[in-house]
């Protein structure tokens, strides 16, 4: 994809989502608006949302960079995720009262969820080399483990959102601390002592 044309359609859904509301937004206005034809814009989209969709993944992926979320930095990155929640919260807002809100929850999901895999990933590794202990966990216990904490994250993240974001970001992510200290672990720990039982009992 070109960066200019895909730049001047960012800017353009942006600008029109400041002066009428998403629903109202059409695929002649972004084009009208970014100086490019109809069949530009769906050699790049199928639609309006895979537009939006791409300027977040696009955002998130840039605040992350090429280090993987771990349970030794994921406060700092997490941090910098929610100052850009915030900057951009009109643009959020829109999108959640908007037609493509279910669609737009299920993509972040999504993405929360491929990093909460990795996470999880890396804290088995982080647990293994601290306590020189192999963690007997199988590949459903990981998914499991997996997706609880992508969906009490992200539900922690609309929450969030939806109440105006009264707390700031370093508030909230005590918070988010506070309530997964250590938890994690202690799931896995317990998952690899039923493994452990069943094994010998089998």
């Amino acid at each position: 994809m070109s960066r200019a044309t895909q730049n001047q359609m960012r800017l353009a859904i942006r600008k029109l989502m400041s002066q009428k509301k998403l629903n109202d937004i059409t695929v002649n206005d972004i084009v009208a608006e970014a100086d490019i034809n109809r069949k530009t814009f769906y050699y790049h989209y199928h639609s309006i949302f895979d537009l939006l969709a791409e300027i977040v993944k696009d955002d998130i992926e840039k605040i992350i960079g090429s280090e993987p979320i771990s349970p030794k930095n994921w406060q700092r990155i997490a941090l910098k995720i929610l100052a850009y929640i915030r900057k951009n919260s009109r643009f959020f807002r829109a999108i959640q009262s908007s037609r493509y809100h279910a669609e737009f929850n299920s993509f972040i999901m999504g993405l929360f969820r491929e990093k909460v895999d990795i996470f999880s990933e890396l804290a088995v590794q982080i647990y293994e080399k601290e306590h020189s202990r192999h963690l007997q966990l199988t590949s459903q216990q990981m998914a499991y483990i997996s997706r609880y904490y992508t969906a009490a994250t992200y539900g922690m993240v609309q929450q969030w959102i939806a109440s105006g974001m009264t707390e700031s970001e370093e508030e909230f992510i005590h918070l988010l601390s506070l309530l997964n200290k250590d938890h994690m672990y202690q799931t896995m720990e317990l998952m690899d002592s039923y493994n452990r039982s069943q094994n010998q009992n089998s």
